[in-house]
């Protein structure tokens, strides 16, 4: 049996201070997630030919402003579908790290719908960190996953205080705060939110590690 990781312990701390907020916060939330995690998804879409940059833009543009209308703009359930069907790379055809970077900003944006639709589900914050924990693994071990790994427990400790993983828990506890400040969740924090998650956008080499911007 595996021992809770520091890191899990700081994801269900999350998730807790998520689970009394109003569905259309949760929702901010996870929008401001695949807002940080949308520009590696377009250079995996560059690079593989897979997806379609704009189109999923498009709906994370109307996800932000059915935020702010508090209105539908979307036909959600046909959103959830095209991210499904022609916005998911899967692992078998595309087994590198860039494919789970993209993985994870479809991920985000479907939370964010689906907290739209009503269906919040706050274990979802794990999802912006299952490819980050991929690269850091990577790049410590040479290994995507440990499973059960006796180097385990080694890595957990190195995980938590790498920076990539620093860097993505300060985004989500400042959006937290801000959230939880806003009950009503007026343009303006949405605004803020959006505006602090396109400033601290990932890119491809900044979750490899290999440049300055981790």
């Amino acid at each position: 049996m595996i021992a809770v990781s520091a890191l899990d312990t700081e994801l269900a701390a999350i998730a807790e201070r998520l689970s009394v907020l109003p569905q259309r916060n949760i929702a901010a939330f996870f929008a401001a997630c695949g807002e940080r995690f949308f520009e590696p998804y377009a250079e995996f879409s560059v690079a593989t030919g897979f997806g379609n940059p704009r189109q999923l833009r498009s709906l994370l543009d109307q996800a932000w402003n059915s935020l702010i209308t508090a209105q539908p703009a979307a036909d959600w359930k046909d959103a959830l579908r095209l991210l499904e069907e022609d916005h998911t790379p899967h692992s078998d055809d595309f087994g590198t790290l860039e494919c789970l970077f993209a993985q994870d900003a479809v991920g985000c944006i479907d939370a964010c719908i689906r907290s739209l639709l009503n269906a919040p589900d706050p274990r979802w914050v794990e999802i912006p960190f299952e490819a980050i924990r991929a690269a850091v693994s990577d790049e410590l071990t040479g290994f995507i996953d440990l499973g059960d790994s006796p180097d385990r427990p080694a890595f957990e400790n190195r995980l938590i205080r790498d920076r990539r993983v620093t860097k993505e828990l300060a985004a989500q506890y400042e959006d937290l705060s801000s959230l939880e400040g806003d009950s009503m969740l007026g343009e303006q924090t949405i605004a803020s939110i959006r505006n602090r998650a396109v400033e601290n956008r990932w890119t491809t080499s900044a979750l490899l590690g290999t440049s300055s911007e981790k």
